[in-house]
């Protein structure tokens, strides 16, 4: 098995954790057994054969060269502090300092990892939720291009009565709001401006025929009677068509609410996420 050196130095930690620094005394005792001088001192020599023999056996599969041993062995070293300490050995009377650390570095590092691992989870469940809301969009817009595209092939009187129908729009509302400079009148061009805001899709010639079937003595005209009446009749002859749309139109809102819940969803794991980034962030810094 050959392993990065990256992943070897973490194996040789591991291992070091797991065998010595975890079991306190009797780790002591066992690294004393390391000082084959019995100097009291374990150096990089000492140490290498003492990592080589652990056991389980992790390392016995693993070829280890010595650099990345000696690499373990100097951030042990640096940890070890102590007036006279000596560089390039490990004293045996401070080990206990030393593995509290080890044991407090390990802690750190297994939170830090568990924060690494719930900020994975975090961007798993956003994408999720950020497919979900694509999804729900993408099928809100699918039925109302639809619906636009069912509306589009109905003759011009029936579109602008079923738009009345779907907007729940009231005649009065509209007689006011079209008539824009308050002469109480209507002309073919202001009928065929104002019925393409709603939404209706006809050529000039199909929105005029309209106009002309209530504008019957062909004044050019439709007074605030005239007009009103018209819209009335418009909204009656839509109401067959009006039942299907309306139904299609419920089914759509819906589906917009559907997708605006899921859009909230993902907005509070962003927000979720930014706010732990940002305490990891206060804490690395006051680190």
């Amino acid at each position: 098995m050959v392993l990065g050196s990256k992943d070897r130095k973490k194996e040789i930690k591991h291992l070091i954790v797991k065998n010595i620094v975890s079991k306190g005394k009797a780790g002591i005792e066992m690294m004393h057994k390391w000082d084959k001088n019995n100097d009291g001192e374990i150096n990089k020599t000492e140490f290498r054969s003492g990592v080589r023999g652990l056991q389980p056996n992790g390392l016995g599969m693993i070829e280890i060269p010595a650099t990345d041993v000696d690499s373990v062995f100097e951030e042990l070293d640096s940890l070890t502090a102590h007036p006279g300490k000596q560089p390039g050995v490990l004293n045996l009377k401070y080990l206990d300092e030393t593995f509290q650390k080890i044991k407090q570095m390990a802690i750190e590092e297994e939170k830090l990892l568990e924060e690494i691992k719930q900020t994975i989870d975090n961007l798993n469940e956003r994408a999720d939720a950020a497919e979900s809301v694509a999804k729900l969009t993408e099928e809100c817009e699918t039925s109302s291009k639809a619906l636009d595209d069912k509306c589009s092939k109905l003759p011009a009187d029936v579109q602008l009565g079923a738009v009345m129908v779907r907007k729940g729009l009231k005649v009065v509302d509209i007689l006011i709001k079209w008539d824009e400079n308050g002469d109480g009148e209507l002309d073919a061009e202001e009928f065929r401006h104002h019925a393409r805001e709603l939404g209706v899709i006809a050529s000039d010639a199909a929105f005029d025929d309209v106009f002309n079937s209530f504008d019957r003595k062909r004044e050019g005209s439709l007074d605030t009677q005239q007009l009103k009446g018209m819209l009335r009749s418009l909204q009656e002859m839509a109401k067959s068509s009006a039942a299907d749309l309306e139904k299609q139109q419920k089914a759509l809102e819906v589906l917009m609410k559907k997708v605006k819940k899921e859009q909230m969803i993902l907005a509070v794991q962003n927000a979720k996420e930014m706010r732990q980034a940002a305490e990891m962030a206060a804490r690395k810094a006051a680190e």
